[in-house]
């Protein structure tokens, strides 16, 4: 047998866990809990130290499994990120994996039920000034980009290409009723002729990502 062995005590603990019972899916998930325990020596109770495995189950469903520290004062805490759990119902369990004192020990599972939100459709608009421009001109071409929709307004990135030009993702500006964000296109990197024009909105958690093209 390799040693030195890890050794489980066998004293009892109770193991609590707290999380949200409904969770949009778009949003992160907090858990918290404790791990209680009751042997006591001199008087004094021993607190129960080392790791605590928390399991989300859900028949047919994403699942996940993290194994967090059990802090001091007998508390652990985890964070999942958004997106991490689909729509369904999920069976949350903190299991705590004992130390020389107390022996492993499972919370009653709590559960969370997790939704996914019907996103909306935005409205992309794409204006190019000038509408047409000289090869050898100077002066870039102005690309306005407008987002709307019929909730809030929209946030997050837009992306650009056209030509040899592409913009990486840029932050929209919000304004009253919509956000925008405008590329300026060196004419150099145009192409002779109609350039197609495409625009990617990312997306957020009230509208889907879309794409435009405009030629």
């Amino acid at each position: 047998n390799a040693w030195p062995a890890t050794v489980i005590g066998s004293a009892t603990s109770t193991v609590a866990i707290t999380a949200p019972s409904t969770l949009n899916s778009t949003n992160t998930l907090a858990i918290s809990g404790t791990v209680t325990g009751v042997f006591a020596t001199n008087g004094v109770t021993v607190p129960p130290t080392g790791t605590v495995t928390l399991t989300a189950t859900s028949t047919g469903l994403t699942t996940f499994t993290v194994t967090v520290p059990l802090l001091n004062n007998g508390t652990f805490t985890e964070t999942v990120p958004a997106n991490t759990l689909s729509a369904g119902i999920y069976s949350l369990v903190a299991t705590y994996n004992g130390d020389m004192v107390y022996a492993a020990h499972s919370s009653s599972p709590t559960t969370v039920a997790v939704t996914t939100p019907i996103l909306l459709i935005p409205t992309v608009t794409v204006t190019a000034t000038p509408s047409a421009v000289n090869s050898n001109s100077a002066t870039p071409v102005s690309v306005a980009v407008t987002v709307s929709g019929s909730g809030a307004i929209p946030t997050r990135t837009v992306t650009l290409t056209s030509g040899s030009y592409s913009s990486g993702a840029q932050t929209l500006a919000a304004g009253t009723t919509s956000a925008s964000y405008t590329f300026s296109i060196p004419v150099a990197m145009l192409i002779s002729g109609n350039n197609t024009i495409t625009v990617v909105y990312s997306g957020d958690s009230i509208y889907k990502s879309v794409t435009s093209t405009t030629a």
